[in-house]
């Protein structure tokens, strides 16, 4: 059987028609602040936004990413600006359009922008968003971490990934799901982590986690274990770091075959020196500042990335 490749060079990326701050995913998005201590106007920060885009963009863009941009017409949707979310992508050819917890981002799922994507070879679409009627959501790569290599999707449970709609949905797509739960501290007391991929980021061989962040000690175990068995080389991470979205990271692939990661300037400064290094010998590191984005968006450089495969 063919080994599935865990990296792809080929990426969406979606300029929001304007970016602030979500008050439908800051309830259980803890992630995400005000800047209003910076006394600029909404639509200073907006401007500040799409530049931080579209140096990223670039930057990946330099660095040898095939990014596909998509300038998006919606009103009212900031969080546009992540697109992992409201769909995966699969065998270069199916979209999987997902159930998505805010009201306000179910529009995200843009007739247009599929059209675009079937333009792109993803004719066949499998819709699992009628899971929003019950209140159950999966909400992509932000809910689910897969190691393609293995057919494995890592997945902290939470308002954002049901357990039973993230099983059905996994399953239906080949891959067998690694439930967890994994815990940030908020005004002193322990709540869920509300996706995945601020806490988690797989590479073909190594792993990014924060290990302090799953309060379960057989969640623990059991994580590491699945990666042991994939044979990933471990990058603990601590909650600090998390904060810093030293998790929310990604591996990529240029058009010369050339392994990359991609990250924003804060994670890359808040790892030390040491992670760097083993980061360094799993591909090239690609940062840009996004600190606007997310502050605002809770949300950073692999949330803004979706991933063509």
């Amino acid at each position: 059987m063919t080994k599935a490749k865990h990296t792809t060079n080929q990426i969406l990326m979606v300029k929001p028609d304007n970016f602030f701050l979500n008050p439908e995913t800051s309830v259980n998005n803890h992630f995400q602040s005000s800047l209003a201590h910076l006394g600029k106007t909404a639509e200073e920060l907006n401007a500040i936004a799409l530049k931080e885009f579209d140096n990223f963009s670039t930057e990946l863009k330099n660095a040898g990413v095939k990014v596909h941009l998509w300038q998006s017409k919606l009103k009212g949707s900031p969080d546009a600006i992540f697109p992992n979310n409201w769909f995966i992508a699969q065998n270069q050819k199916h979209l999987h359009l997902m159930p998505m917890f805010a009201e306000n981002r179910r529009k995200e799922r843009d007739p247009r922008l599929i059209d675009f994507l079937n333009t792109l070879g993803y004719g066949e679409v499998t819709d699992h968003s009628f899971y929003e009627s019950s209140g159950q959501y999966f909400e992509g790569t932000g809910s689910t971490v897969f190691h393609h290599s293995s057919k494995t999707a890592y997945v902290s449970i939470s308002s954002r990934a049901d357990r039973v709609a993230s099983q059905k949905i996994l399953e239906s797509i080949g891959y067998k799901p690694c439930f967890f739960k994994s815990y940030q501290t908020v005004g002193g007391s322990r709540r869920l982590i509300y996706h995945t991929n601020v806490m988690l980021s797989v590479g073909e061989q190594f792993a990014v986690v924060c290990l302090d962040s799953i309060d379960d000690k057989e969640d623990r175990t059991k994580l590491l274990q699945s990666f042991k068995m994939n044979q990933l080389e471990i990058i603990e991470i601590t909650e600090k770091q998390v904060e810093s979205f030293c998790g929310n990271i990604l591996q990529l692939k240029s058009q010369r075959d050339e392994n990359l990661i991609a990250m924003s300037k804060r994670a890359m400064n808040d790892f030390t020196k040491s992670q760097l290094k083993i980061l360094s010998s799993h591909g090239n590191l690609i940062n840009s500042s996004l600190e606007v984005i997310e502050t605002l968006g809770g949300g950073g450089a692999r949330c803004m990335i979706a991933e063509l495969l």
